[in-house]
């Protein structure tokens, strides 16, 4: 069992007139349990976060600004931003959301379970299932309110270009949620302008401060990775982002 680099979050459209509020979407950070999430659907092998880099990478900001489980808190950010709860406890609701997903098993339970936590606060959230094709096409055109993924394997922070980049809107990129700050951009482009880490580190923890205060996703967590076998077989070796690569290296030992 090792810390893995899978990262799982949740990505906003901004340009949806309500999503495109930063009290909205603070708001639906802090009605996420998302340590429940990790306990009930990944059984706890699972750490939550507030960025796709992992901990203990050497482009991992610490001390970003954080959203704790705080339902009485994301019921003020909502009223603040103009969506009172029409009826208090009662059964109306401040509007409503589509949380679009595949039909993976995984992705239904995870998306059901922020629905129910949504709820909680007055947000109602309506889940459209579709084969991956179909729902990837969707997100690929911005044709989305709510969605969520993982990404595996990002072991450089360079890859903020592809995701954050204001210049990489589809079909350029994958700025699915249109997400554009003129000051992230220029962090992006000093980080690719030099190979000295120590400027990348102060350049790439900053731009992560910004993305943890604007929220363009909600990090959920990254997953942990785990191998099991016999006793007897040896030579795997843990990769961060679960490749199996070594397989072609083990060998038995023994036993039957």
């Amino acid at each position: 069992k090792e810390p893995g680099a899978t990262y799982q979050y949740v990505a906003f459209n901004l340009r949806d007139p309500k999503l495109a509020k930063l009290k909205v979407r603070q708001a639906i950070a802090h009605a996420i349990d998302r340590r429940k999430i990790v306990d009930d659907l990944l059984l706890g092998y699972g750490a939550v976060t507030d960025t796709m880099m992992p901990q203990g990478f050497w482009g991992h900001a610490d001390n970003l600004p954080t959203y704790e489980y705080n339902p009485a808190k994301a019921k003020q950010l909502l009223d603040e931003a103009g969506y009172p709860d029409p009826d208090g406890d009662g059964p109306k609701t401040r509007f409503g959301l589509i949380f679009k997903t595949s039909t993976d098993t995984e992705a239904n339970q995870r998306a059901q379970l922020m629905q129910q936590m949504l709820k909680q606060v007055g947000i109602a959230v309506t889940i459209q299932s579709n084969e991956f094709g179909t729902f990837y096409e969707d997100i690929g055109k911005g044709n989305f309110q709510l969605f969520s993924l993982s990404r595996g394997g990002v072991l450089d922070p360079d890859f903020y270009q592809v995701v954050f980049h204001s210049s990489s809107f589809p079909p350029e990129g994958q700025n699915r949620g249109y997400y554009s700050n003129k000051r992230v951009d220029q962090l992006i482009v000093e980080g690719r302008a030099t190979f000295d880490r120590q400027k990348r580190k102060a350049i790439y923890d900053e731009l992560q401060k910004i993305l943890a205060q604007e929220l363009p996703y909600l990090s959920l967590y990254h997953q942990t990775n785990i191998a099991v076998m016999r006793s007897y077989i040896k030579g795997y070796q843990m990769y961060p982002a679960g490749f199996l690569l070594s397989v072609q290296d083990m060998t038995i030992e023994g036993g039957n």
